[in-house]
């Protein structure tokens, strides 16, 4: 039996540190916006916790959030059945098969 090295881990370890610094800092510098009404960078004033509290009290967040279970709940009724129903239809151990999965890669390697 083989055996197994997780050397590659060590490999991925930078890469993996960039992006939670990318994503972590930001979300940080947000949260700590939010607590602050700015005007400028020089006139900044402490609300603390008052906006979240005026926001829970208005329907229009849960007017928001019903609509995004909405979408969400439609998005996946339509795309978790479709994307089953493609990978079924992809033909097995032919030639056809490389084809056909890089025409349905080819949308995702636009952006």
């Amino acid at each position: 039996m083989k055996q197994q090295s997780n050397a590659a881990w060590w490999l991925a370890l930078p890469a993996i540190a960039l992006l939670g610094l990318v994503g972590f800092v930001p979300l940080v510098a947000v949260i700590n916006y939010s607590f602050f009404d700015i005007f400028t960078l020089d006139s900044r004033f402490w609300v603390g916790a008052e906006w979240y509290a005026a926001l829970v009290g208005t329907p229009d967040l849960y007017a928001a959030l019903g609509r995004s279970l909405l979408f969400t709940t439609l998005v996946l009724l339509i795309q978790f059945p479709l994307g089953v129903a493609i990978a079924l239809l992809i033909p097995q151990n032919t030639i056809a098969k490389g084809a056909v999965l890089m025409i349905l890669a080819l949308p995702l390697v636009v952006p």
